[in-house]
């Protein structure tokens, strides 16, 4: 894909969270006829499709949320998974960085 596409923005990883948000939403529906046992679907839906992108479980779980009516709990889960994420990920970097600095 890198090939294709601008090195600007990262195009796969923005693809196979939008792929898999797809399959995971299709696959919801699809298999709650086909396989009635919730665990299986779950298996099926994040288990395999969260191996594929752990943004698809997110996104579906977000949903899932805001369609129990849990609106405020789905856009808290939201921002706090996107604040939180990405709060981590600079402390992450930041002590891989003094620990590489340090030896």
């Amino acid at each position: 894909m890198s090939r294709w596409s601008s090195p600007l923005f990262p195009w796969a990883t923005f693809t196979i969270n939008i792929t898999g948000s797809f399959a995971i939403g299709f696959l919801a529906v699809v298999l709650a006829r086909w396989l009635p046992h919730p665990h299986v679907r779950m298996l099926v839906i994040v288990g395999f499709l969260g191996g594929y992108t752990t943004f698809s479980s997110y996104a579906y779980e977000s949903l899932t949320l805001a369609e129990r009516g849990e609106v405020g709990l789905a856009l808290a889960y939201v921002a706090g998974s996107v604040v939180l994420g990405l709060t981590a990920v600079t402390l992450g970097v930041a002590l891989a960085r003094v620990l590489g600095a340090a030896s």
